[in-house]
């Protein structure tokens, strides 16, 4: 099944010589708010690539349903060339066999101006997610299965019970999650502190390792544990899972729960 749905109308806009000049000033800006609800039958995950803004996705919606509610925005000198400039950003939202696929673009380079999207999206529990960005925050709430997060620049935040793989490379992680049996934590960021927050009872193979920074570990029960300046290695439980901890610059904090 394919379903593709436009949330910008095709505009021919001829590219003036004032379209070259950069814009030093982004203290004006326009907003356009848009909304998409799609009826699915065979798919079963989201995933978004943003460039700048807000993420938000939320496991709050029933089987059968995801709702895409967002915000254009653009950051100019005046409120006329960020209202102009708004039609630049394309948002387009594609159905496409087992994957609603929601994808950022712009048409034209910003010379100065700021492009974003706040996205806030509902989809079933059992949806897995997958979300690039570049700049901003992403945020992803009671989702039951497999999450995957690129965020160049910008703070993660997640609670989820199903795999989960985030990366960061200049923000902070913060994760409240579940290791199913047999499943995989992945946390990394380059630049910023990762806590993850886990059951007492979780059962997976614990590696922590920073570059500079520290390791702490709160209400955690690790076995067969070697711990060096920069690594803590162990056991939690029987093993049956893996949780990966990685950190250049930041602290590294697993609490049980």
């Amino acid at each position: 099944m394919y379903v593709k749905t436009s949330l910008m109308c095709a505009i021919a806009l001829s590219v003036a010589a004032c379209d070259t000049i950069d814009v030093r000033d982004t203290s004006e800006q326009a907003t356009a708010s848009f909304t998409d609800t799609l009826t699915i039958t065979t798919s079963t995950e989201l995933r978004l690539v943003g460039i700048n803004g807000s993420v938000v996705a939320a496991g709050d919606a029933p089987d059968g349903l995801v709702q895409i509610v967002g915000t254009r925005r653009v950051r100019s000198e005046s409120i006329a060339d960020a209202r102009e400039r708004l039609a630049d950003i394309e948002v387009t939202i594609e159905e496409i066999g087992a994957v609603v696929a929601v994808t950022t673009t712009h048409r034209r380079e910003p010379n100065g101006r700021a492009y974003e999207v706040d996205y806030t999206i509902f989809v079933p529990p059992s949806f897995g997610v997958d979300i690039t960005q570049a700049n901003g925050t992403v945020s992803v709430a009671r989702i039951q299965s497999a999450v995957v997060i690129d965020n160049t620049n910008g703070a993660v935040d997640a609670l989820t019970n199903g795999d989960l793989d985030i990366a960061v490379a200049n923000g902070a992680i913060e994760a409240d999650a579940t290791v199913p049996s047999g499943g995989t934590i992945n946390l990394a960021s380059v630049n910023g502190e990762v806590s993850l927050a886990i059951p007492t009872n979780t059962s997976a193979v614990f590696a922590a390792a920073i570059v500079n920074g520290t390791i702490e570990l709160d209400n955690l029960q690790l076995d067969e544990q070697t711990i060096t300046a920069n690594e803590v290695n162990g056991r939690l439980g029987a093993g049956n899972g893996t949780i990966t901890l990685r950190v250049t610059n930041g602290g590294i904090r697993a609490i049980g729960r």
